[in-house]
């Protein structure tokens, strides 16, 4: 799929990802009427969701704001992790997850059966939290790899000290959520309580934290 942007035509990355697992949707429930309205789908996807990543002017993906309101969001319901994360551009495995509305990252059964019944009813902004809820349930998961890195250099002691800057912990943390969390998230039971506490979180966050043009153009 492709938009249109002041410099002429521009492919919008992810598109090819969601449009594959809406095909095995359709497939799977033998209705071709769902496959015919795929092109319609898939355009109402671009208005509600993927265009709010996008540069108007360019067509190109821009996610400065969106690793902005990541850091904020971890710092006000999880201190601990938003520490822990400092050195990281939430936008390297934010691409992946937004752009494909998570179609890379979680088990497509799962994929299709909940987590996007109930992100389509939902506004962009419901992304983030999404992405706040998973990120603080993996939190065990994240904060280990600063424990095992340092371990691997020579000791546990003086973690910050051992560390600094992008070290390994962070290239640890980027491949583990840049990468497929099927393995984890292997179960109905872990994606309710991800969509609950999303919920949660989106109605206790202070409604300053998301007022922007991402979320109400």
């Amino acid at each position: 799929m492709v938009t249109s942007s002041k410099e002429g035509v521009s492919y919008i990355q992810g598109i090819d990802t969601i449009a594959s697992t809406l095909y095995v949707m359709g497939f799977e429930s033998q209705n071709a009427q769902f496959i015919d309205m795929m092109p319609s789908m898939l355009k109402q996807i671009y208005q509600e969701y993927s265009r709010h990543f996008l540069d108007p002017d360019t067509g190109h993906l821009d996610f400065r704001y969106s690793s902005i309101l990541m850091t904020r969001l971890l710092n006000f319901f999880d201190p601990e992790l938003a520490n822990d994360m400092k050195d990281i551009d939430h936008s390297l495995y934010l691409i992946k997850w937004f752009m494909t509305l998570f179609a890379h990252t979680l088990p497509l059964k799962i994929l299709h059966q909940i987590m996007w019944i109930d992100l389509f009813c939902e506004r962009v902004d419901y992304l983030f939290f999404l992405s706040l809820a998973i990120l603080i349930f993996l939190k065990d998961r994240l904060l280990l790899q600063k424990k095992v890195a340092n371990k691997n250099r020579g000791g546990e002691e003086n973690f910050d000290d051992m560390d600094e800057g992008f070290g390994l912990h962070s290239l640890a943390i980027i491949q583990i959520l840049s990468g497929s969390l099927t393995s984890i998230f292997n179960n109905e039971a872990d994606i309710n309580k991800i969509l609950e506490d999303s919920r949660d979180m989106k109605n206790f966050a202070p409604h300053s934290f998301i007022c922007s043009d991402l979320t109400l153009n």
